[in-house]
């Protein structure tokens, strides 16, 4: 599983990337209950910018649950878990949920009909680098990761040290 930090640091990438012109606020919780393995949000906050579902479309890629159209199930260790490669190799995100509040700064426009919004995303490379695939993909990507680690900290030894033993 990746750390907190290095999944928030692809998320704040991927939306710099997407919406270059939109700072963005990324925080997760801390609280006792995350901290136990509860639900793992993430806040997301912006001024003007995109919509709320533009955001999800970049960022949702990285919830390590999947959640039905309407969001309306309660229990969320209930939703079934997604599974991620990065780059081609089985990863765990450490989010469970997202969070958005997008706020407007009335002062910079004028009348009621000005709405500051932005209509779509620019692709993100980072976002595109992360595929949601089945368990049965993940866990063989998995095994086969775990496989290079043992490979790469205890080479095979050569034929003269087998005839040794």
């Amino acid at each position: 599983m990746m750390n907190r930090n290095e999944t928030l640091t692809l998320i704040r990438k991927s939306l710099h990337e997407a919406f270059p012109e939109t700072a963005f606020t990324v925080q997760a919780t801390r609280s006792k209950e995350t901290a136990n393995g509860g639900e793992k949000k993430v806040y997301v906050r912006w001024t003007d910018g995109p919509d709320q579902h533009l955001v999800q479309q970049v960022v949702g890629i990285f919830e390590d649950r999947v959640w039905d159209a309407t969001n309306t199930i309660v229990s969320w260790d209930s939703n079934p878990l997604a599974y991620h490669l990065l780059d081609g190799h089985a990863v765990r995100f450490n989010v469970s949920r997202f969070h958005f509040k997008r706020e407007r700064n009335w002062l910079f426009y004028e009348g009621d009909d000005a709405t500051p919004s932005c209509s779509f995303a620019l692709p993100s490379a980072t976002a595109e680098r992360v595929q949601r695939v089945d368990q049965q993909t993940w866990e063989r990507e998995d095994l086969l990761a775990t496989a290079n680690d043992v490979m790469r900290h205890q080479p095979p030894s050569t034929p003269r040290q087998r005839a040794r033993l």
